[in-house]
């Protein structure tokens, strides 16, 4: 790459021209529909610039006041018994909605359809917010019509999550406002990366071919976040919260893994690479959102606590163990809704306060027993911490810290571990 400082300090780019396919009437069957869509669209769009400078409010992306208390976001392909337990251990749960049958996932693939009527019900509680990840077009008309109407029931539709996607890592990366208010700073990072980068061979006791690539890896992601003050509006505008993946662990892991040129190995270097995009994206979605990440199915273990511990530091446990074993827990506890009782009223007798306290004894049990990962402590809320504004950052300190040596040599060797065992 080779810096363009004109380039930077131009970006002139037609944004509403970057979400047209999102915005064809031709696939809203409801001009209702289109309407919200089409706003949704326009206040992005308009904020987008001092989203990626930080410079904004949380309230400035979404009008309702964030929940009180821990909350939970598990992603994609949540089922009903998921629900249940999330909802038994946390006062709020994110609810990501299934898309539809037609364009999307769902009973496809075995993931849950709450019908409109009970997802209505469940949003109506205060526990629940439905979270709309795709475009509005991808989802039933009546589902989504249905939350929107009432204007006091938490929802979050799909722009408003790229919204607090973006400045999430905008407080997380501050130097992207600097290298756009001055792309003259950001030239100078450039070259002197590139600088250091010359003189890998030189860095004592290190392996001179895997030092030389450590460095093109930084040098890369230091090109990477330069494109994001050139031209981060038509990224975002286009790929939306999916960047995260890309700018955060997800991006590193693959710039790391193309030190790796065995091709008997490389259908296990992409698998490593797509699952490292996928986890970074939805931790870094739950933090937006200020909440634990709890997958509801984790397919590499390994990559998912590497991807965990570059977001936050080696020494956290920074996730709760899975929603199987969480369900197992309770259990145990004898603490089950019967089938014959609706979910709706299982939370009746299943409060906020109730669900606090019964996290509390879970906690204990898992401390106790070791079931922890790393055997280390868990700590429910040690993944995210809450600013001022209402967008949050990771607790350990890995904001405004460049990677260590030590750090880059025991990421390859997890992922060599990785590459390994396939």
């Amino acid at each position: 790459m080779i810096f363009n400082l004109a380039a930077a300090s131009s970006r002139r780019f037609n944004l509403l021209q970057a979400g047209t396919r999102r915005l064809d009437p031709a696939l809203y069957q409801d001009k209702k529909l289109y309407s919200l869509a089409k706003e949704d669209e326009e206040r992005f769009r308009d904020h987008l610039g001092a989203l990626i400078c930080g410079a904004v409010d949380h309230r400035e992306i979404i009008r309702h006041k964030m929940p009180k208390g821990a909350a939970v976001y598990s992603g994609p392909g949540m089922l009903e018994d998921d629900l249940e337990v999330l909802l038994t251990l946390f006062p709020h749960v994110y609810l990501a909605v299934p898309q539809d049958d037609a364009l999307g996932s769902g009973s496809k693939t075995g993931e849950w359809r709450p019908e409109p009527n009970l997802l209505l019900e469940l949003a109506r509680t205060g526990r629940v917010t439905p979270v709309f990840r795709a475009p509005l077009h991808r989802y039933e008309s009546r589902t989504v019509l249905s939350l929107l109407e009432d204007p006091e029931l938490r929802v979050i539709l799909p722009r408003q999550l790229d919204g607090l996607t973006v400045l999430t890592m905008a407080r997380q990366f501050p130097f992207w406002r600097q290298f756009r208010e001055d792309p003259q700073s950001a030239a100078q990072v450039y070259q002197a990366v590139h600088s250091v980068a010359g003189g890998a061979s030189a860095v004592p006791g290190a392996d001179e071919k895997l030092a030389k690539h450590f460095f093109r890896v930084l040098a890369d992601t230091v090109e990477t976040h330069i494109m994001v003050a050139e031209r981060g509006e038509q990224w975002f505008m286009d790929q939306g919260y999916a960047t995260a993946g890309n700018l955060t662990a997800g991006g590193m892991i693959h710039s790391l893994l193309e030190f790796y040129h065995d091709h008997k190995q490389r259908e296990i270097r992409d698998t490593i690479i797509i699952e490292a995009h996928v986890y970074s994206a939805e931790m870094v979605l739950a933090r937006a959102l200020g909440a634990v990440y709890a997958p509801t199915a984790v397919l590499n273990e390994p990559i998912f606590n590497m991807v965990a511990h570059l977001q936050a530091g080696p020494q956290c446990v920074v996730f709760p163990p899975g929603v199987n074993k969480l369900g197992t827990i309770l259990k145990g506890l004898c603490i089950m809704r019967p089938r014959h009782v609706p979910l709706r009223e299982f939370l009746e007798v299943i409060s906020s306060s109730e669900a606090e306290r019964l996290r509390q004894i879970v906690t204990e049990i898992i401390n106790r027993t070791g079931e922890t990962r790393n055997n280390c402590r868990l700590n429910w809320r040690s993944s995210t911490k809450r600013l001022p504004g209402g967008a949050n950052h990771l607790s350990t300190g890995c904001k405004n810290r460049w990677i260590s040596w030590v750090w880059a040599s025991t990421w390859l060797s997890c992922l060599q571990a990785s590459l390994s065992q396939g």
